[in-house]
């Protein structure tokens, strides 16, 4: 599994992108294993100091071919892709090569928004708040009206907010199974003991 960001949200949020609190499991609990951090943009460009290097988990970052290296590369696997081919199915193709199934896009905004114009989705978990934050960075949109209306969704509250969990309307096809058993995979989401239960059957 991995987790991926954009290039400017690693340089500006600094994210560490590592599973934390694992002291809050139950003994009967699973504990997650550290996710690979994958930074989707050109990595090389990116200061030696930001918490992404640092050796908590494995990471990986995409650099145009032929490009520098730089000297902290020691910390991170470095993997190239051309840039006059669209990036994305690169990566894809790239992280699968490496055995790495699944991939959770945490952002930035635009970030988001290539995955989504490229449908290259399978799940889509929105946040609603009742908040009104008047100003900042727009939420990224999935432009595709047929694809997003057609998307099968649960809705689940997560504190005072509005959890939406949305299924592409492929994803039974890609993933060889029943609609059954997609719904059951949205509801997971919510609790994740269903999702135990479903794959020790």
């Amino acid at each position: 599994m991995a987790i991926a960001v954009g290039s400017t949200t690693a340089r500006v949020d600094n994210p560490r992108l590592t599973a934390r609190h694992l002291d809050l499991y139950q003994k009967d609990e699973l504990p997650p294993q550290q996710p690979t951090r994958v930074i989707i943009g050109n990595a090389s460009l990116l200061p030696e100091t930001l918490e992404i290097w640092k050796p908590a988990a494995p990471t990986i970052g995409f650099v145009p071919r032929e490009s520098i290296i730089p000297k902290h590369e020691r910390l991170w696997k470095a993997c190239e892709y051309d840039p006059a081919k669209p990036l994305l199915p690169q990566i894809c193709v790239s992280l699968y090569e490496q055995q790495i199934l699944s991939l959770i896009v945490e952002g930035g905004a635009l970030t988001l928004q290539h995955f989504l114009d490229a449908g290259l989705w399978d799940e889509i978990r929105l946040l609603r708040t009742p908040t009104n934050f008047g100003s900042g960075i727009k939420a990224p949109q999935e432009k595709s009206t047929a694809r997003y209306t057609t998307a099968q969704h649960l809705a689940t509250e997560c504190g005072g907010d509005q959890l939406l969990i949305f299924t592409h309307p492929e994803l039974a096809v890609r993933l060889g199974i029943g609609e059954a058993a997609t719904a059951l995979i949205r509801q997971a989401a919510a609790r994740p003991a269903i999702l135990t239960h479903f794959f020790q059957k």
